[in-house]
């Protein structure tokens, strides 16, 4: 039997384990909250319906100043609200024909890790 601090996502039965796939360590499973959170709109979650930042209602923005600076608020609000462990070193989002793309480096506290969340949604990761 494996021990995890939570299951991978998407849940698949892990060959090598014989079970589902494990998150193992805080950094493993601080960066899949990461990525859900991102990815989660708002109103998505059952009983915390300001979790989630959405990412992919700003897919089809034309990119200007105002529609980055925006999902970086709503990337640095999120993050203080529901991961407030996690210290964003640099943030970079951008969007270049219709594909969105967000690097995220980041320190989670506590612990000695640093890590960098690579995302890019393309318009058809939406259908």
């Amino acid at each position: 039997m494996s021990v995890g601090i939570s299951p991978k996502l998407p849940v698949a039965v892990s060959k090598a384990e014989g079970c589902i796939g494990l998150n193992k360590t805080l950094a493993e499973n601080t960066k899949q909250n990461l990525k859900n959170l991102l990815l989660t709109n708002p109103g998505e979650r059952v009983m915390n319906p300001d979790f989630g930042v959405g990412v992919r209602t700003f897919l089809f923005e034309n990119e200007s100043h105002r529609v980055v600076a925006e999902l970086e608020n709503r990337i640095t609000t999120q993050i203080d609200t529901y991961m407030p462990a996690v210290v964003i070193r640099h943030l970079s989002v951008y969007i270049e024909e219709h594909v969105l793309n967000i690097r995220l480096s980041y320190n989670i506290e506590g612990i000695l890790s640093d890590d960098i969340l690579n995302l890019s949604l393309d318009v058809n990761s939406v259908r």
